[in-house]
């Protein structure tokens, strides 16, 4: 499971965006980044699991990369994301007060 950080100083970091904690996801989002052109040629539009830089799954969702993922490798921890050009939205409920 993703938690919110705050940001490091000089790191600036949109609300609501979600980054591992867990050193091992941590690198993979590292190396998600460094090889996200070589990933577009390939999977543009469609979900990644990764494990030490490597795919080990593909899905057109996210639970679908993720099944796929725990099939394979039963309980290896895999980092999913989804590979396009641009950060994906996150998604807001506006909660309103009611008196």
């Amino acid at each position: 499971m993703q938690q919110t950080l705050n940001a490091t100083p000089g790191e600036h970091v949109e609300p609501g965006v979600c980054r591992p904690v867990h050193p091992k996801l941590i690198e993979e989002e590292r190396r998600f980044y460094h090889h996200l052109p070589e990933l577009l040629a390939e999977y543009q539009g469609k979900y990644v699991a990764l494990d030490r830089g490597h795919v080990v799954a593909v899905g057109v969702t996210e639970v679908e990369a993720l099944t796929r993922a725990d099939d394979a490798a039963p309980g290896v921890l895999v980092l999913v994301r989804k590979v396009q050009n641009e950060c994906e939205g996150v998604e807001r409920l506006r909660i309103l007060s009611i008196p």
